[in-house]
């Protein structure tokens, strides 16, 4: 008897296939609406182990003989955080243009913004943290 189930893989996430001593079949891995990107053959109480991927992706697990196939879907942080680096930046507000290398001195990363309240006008930090050089992106007038 054949059985076949498919699902989705949520991005960052691992999944890990373990068939019974007895199973045989294939997992397949679908990308950009549904062209097959892996096959893998499932062998007798063999895991077979996908992820983790960036985004969201479509498996199908085909079990064509045996008993029963025991799937399990973990969420990997630890890949996300390689792939990601978090800024903490502070997004600044204050009457003034901002003072290169001085304004957001250890606080403002590459990227930051300030906004001159008086004016409106808005820069972004083109420096580093540790010595940011304000560019002026735009005027609200």
């Amino acid at each position: 008897m054949q059985v076949s189930a498919s699902f989705s893989l949520p991005a960052w996430s691992i999944v890990t296939i373990t068939p019974s001593a007895d199973a045989t079949g294939s997992v397949t891995f679908y990308r950009d609406g549904g062209n097959a990107l892996v096959a893998s053959p499932i062998a007798a109480s063999t895991p077979v182990v996908l992820g983790p991927y960036t985004r969201a992706e479509s498996v199908e697990v085909r079990l064509l003989s045996g008993t029963s196939v025991n799937v399990i879907s973990l969420f990997d942080i630890a890949a996300l955080d390689a792939a990601f680096t978090l800024h903490r930046s502070q997004d600044l507000f204050a009457a003034g243009v901002p003072t290169d290398t001085v304004t957001g001195a250890n606080v403002s990363e590459i990227g930051a913004r300030y906004t001159n309240v008086t004016t409106g006008q808005l820069y972004l930090n083109g420096g580093t943290k540790v010595s940011p050089v304000w560019k002026i992106v735009t005027r609200a007038v």
